[in-house]
């Protein structure tokens, strides 16, 4: 009796074992397939208002499967200084996906910007992380070396 309930739980552990493991390597394979394309920030000092930060960009995936990939926080900093995190709820993130889905395109804006802090207004250089949610874990992905220019 005691042969069985050891291998009953040999095979429901090697089942929960294979099944982590697979979705490892789904998130690794997605992880790859995610390319950030185009990254702006900027900061409008124009007179009329307070300045504010801005930050837009692109990324694509492969859109020949069907992956459940959303966008749900933006970290930006400077020498390893958090400047600001940003939750999805202050971003949006718009789909661009044409008739032949090989890859699918997504472009985020921050919109209307975000009210500057001390941090931002002396750097010239940002890295902004970008954090996915796949099937409930988390992707990362880092964008440097992003210039911020200014509009006066």
């Amino acid at each position: 009796m005691n042969r069985i309930k050891i291998k009953i739980l040999f095979s429901i552990s090697f089942l929960i074992f294979i099944s982590c493991s697979n979705s490892q390597v789904q998130k690794n394979k997605i992880e790859k397939q995610i390319d950030i394309i185009d990254m702006q920030a900027w900061i409008n000092l124009m007179p009329g208002g307070p300045g504010s930060f801005h930050l837009s960009g692109e990324y694509e995936f492969d859109g020949t499967e069907n992956i459940n990939l959303s966008l749900s926080k933006i970290t930006v900093y400077s020498e390893n200084k958090i400047i600001y995190e940003i939750s999805s709820a202050d971003f949006s993130n718009e789909s661009h996906a044409g008739e032949n889905i090989k890859k699918i395109k997504y472009r985020f804006n921050i919109q209307p910007g975000l009210k500057l802090n001390e941090m931002i207004r002396t750097v010239e250089k940002i890295e902004v992380k970008l954090i996915y949610d796949f099937d409930g874990s988390s992707i990362e992905k880092i964008k440097n070396n992003i210039y911020v220019t200014r509009a006066y």
